[in-house]
């Protein structure tokens, strides 16, 4: 987990004017949709990449808010049409609507203030006769440390144990372009990731079309591990790392075009289609062909 056994949950949400069109487009109630939707919530708060739900088990959704066979893939279809949650499970503004810490203005709330003042009034303070002290240096309470979150403590050790440097903590947004328009970088981080995580994969051409699938903004480490470990192996060659399976991923796009194709529906268009939509057609004619 992400260091954090909760999620805010705001206040009308449960009527959205979204989740009507959502539920209108899925062809499914209202309540099925706000069902759905606390599960992915949940499971985006539960995840190591807190904010993403990454590969939904629709149909274990489907049993466990006793919904029709199918009834959660289409949801998250519509979800996704709707731009509530983005092409990579990402669920759009997780992080402004779910911050890390409790303010983010720099505010302490009131008990916490008067926490601060060590819970009780000063003997000045017992009464509006007398007169406040003058703060001088040799009376003024020393500010005390801001303390690190439950969450923050939880990643910065997952990274010491991970092997990052102090350096590399900075760097979880994407590498500086070229200024002469060239080939994007490879970062030194990421070429140290694939080499320990998928040494039998060729870096430089698994960079290459990372940086060609994700626009600049986009290239951060997180999504790079994430395409590092879903990347298949070449032909005849076993994938080396222990921490995953030596089979191909069949949630990748490469296992599920080869379904479709097998199925007569094609490749993936990508300017015509969204690709968790053509997953989740195809899942459904696949499920169609095996009943």
């Amino acid at each position: 987990m992400a260091g954090m056994d909760w999620f805010r949950w705001h206040h009308g949400s449960v009527n959205d004017p979204k989740f009507q069109l959502v539920a209108k487009r899925a062809g499914a109630s209202v309540a099925e949709v706000v069902a759905v939707w606390a599960c992915l919530l949940e499971t985006a708060s539960s995840a190591d990449a807190r904010g993403n739900v990454g590969s939904p088990d629709f149909e274990a959704t489907d049993c466990a808010m006793g919904l029709d066979d199918g009834k959660a893939g289409a949801i998250y279809a519509a979800m996704m049409a709707r731009n509530l949650v983005s092409e990579d499970g990402d669920v759009v503004r997780w992080s402004s609507r779910q911050p890390k810490r409790e303010r983010e203005d720099g505010a302490a709330p009131p008990d916490r203030a008067f926490r601060g003042r060590g819970g009780a009034l000063q003997p000045n303070e017992a009464t509006n006769n007398q007169q406040k002290p003058i703060a001088t240096k040799h009376n003024q309470t020393p500010p005390r440390s801001a303390k690190k979150s439950p969450e923050e403590s939880r990643e910065e050790k997952r990274r010491e144990i991970q092997g990052e440097s102090a350096g590399e903590r900075g760097r979880d947004g994407p590498p500086p372009m070229p200024p002469d328009g060239g080939p994007p970088p490879f970062p030194p981080e990421f070429q140290k990731f694939i080499a320990t995580e998928r040494p039998e994969l060729d870096a430089k051409a698994v960079f290459q079309n990372f940086a060609e699938h994700y626009a600049p903004a986009q290239r951060t480490a997180a999504h790079w591990r994430k395409w590092v470990r879903r990347e298949m192996a070449p032909p005849g060659q076993p994938r080396d790392s222990p921490s995953t399976p030596s089979v191909a991923d069949p949630d990748s796009r490469a296992s599920v075009e080869a379904r479709a194709v097998a199925l007569g529906l094609g490749r993936w268009q990508e300017a015509a289609e969204q690709w968790s939509v053509f997953k989740a057609r195809v899942l459904q004619a696949a499920q169609g062909v095996e009943a």
